[in-house]
């Protein structure tokens, strides 16, 4: 399921990622705590493509202020040479309060 926002999220930028990346971790750190039930949606031309929850792909710190998504890019060597934009839910259930994209590009391995 892909949420809609009640207010403009936050965009933090785009960034490349290489189909023989593994274990490519990008964290954000909150002065408010996280839900349990974040979720981040890796989208392509308006469809989920992936979902990534607490325990498969997310790490909330024992502090809840810290949240962590861990991207392999074999996942999406399907979509080498377009883009994802990842939908983050992470402190109202439904809202998509931070954005993220990713240029998927070939391994030059």
């Amino acid at each position: 399921m892909v949420y809609s926002p009640f207010h403009e999220p936050t965009d933090f930028g785009t960034f490349d990622l290489s189909t023989s990346q593994v274990g490519k971790v990008f964290s954000f750190n909150w002065d408010a705590d996280v839900i349990a039930d974040a979720k981040v949606v890796a989208v392509h031309n308006n469809r989920a493509m992936k979902t990534y929850t607490v325990g498969d792909g997310l790490v909330i710190s024992e502090a809840n202020r810290t949240i962590s998504v861990t991207v392999d890019g074999s996942d999406y060597t399907n979509l080498t040479g377009r883009s994802l934009v990842f939908n983050c839910n992470f402190f109202v259930l439904g809202d998509i309060e931070v954005t993220f994209k990713l240029n998927i590009i070939k391994s030059q391995l």
